[in-house]
């Protein structure tokens, strides 16, 4: 406890350090073409240059879901503090999609082979609905390659509902 003599005097710098917000974000990260664990690893970096990633999944591969691919996939989930409210962490991620050379979907195609792919999943803040984003994400329950990552990492994992065909998922290395 500081006395009333004390010459401390806080700073501008100390109330902002204060009073600074981290949103916290589970993020999902997967790659189907090259070096899969690389293109996971530098997506782990990426996210770092504006936040903290504070926990890592172990890489799982598994099959492509929800089209024809001869390439598996590699998939892994991280938590993720920043700044970024939802919608500046969406752009952020896709910025870090289209760097990686993620390309454009073609007209009514859904899903593609693709370098890196990064979802928000979970905000700290609870729910999340725009146009562009859904938090909770969606269709997240339903996809194993998500849920058995996230189950490894997250303070609650234990309690989630396992997903059909999380008996499909190899782990297959680190981030």
């Amino acid at each position: 406890m500081l006395s009333e003599n004390s010459n401390y005097r806080p700073t501008v710098e100390t109330y902002i350090c204060l009073v600074e917000h981290l949103n916290e974000y589970y993020v999902a990260l997967g790659s189907n073409l090259g070096d899969k664990a690389e293109h996971l690893r530098w997506a782990v970096a990426y996210l770092e240059q504006r936040g903290a990633v504070t926990a890592k999944s172990a890489r799982f591969a598994n099959s492509p879901e929800g089209f024809h691919s001869d390439n598996s996939f590699e998939n892994a989930v991280v938590h993720w503090r920043t700044e970024l409210d939802p919608e500046a962490a969406l752009a952020y991620v896709l910025q870090g999609e289209s760097l990686r050379g993620r390309p454009q979907r073609a007209d009514g195609e859904v899903w593609s082979d693709r370098p890196i792919d990064m979802d928000l999943l979970m905000w700290s803040g609870g729910g999340w609905k725009s146009d562009r984003l859904t938090l909770p994400h969606p269709r997240m329950q339903s996809r194993a390659f998500v849920m058995v990552p996230l189950m490894r990492i997250h303070p609650q994992g234990e309690k989630f509902v396992v997903p059909e065909g999380a008996e499909k998922l190899t782990e297959v290395g680190t981030l």
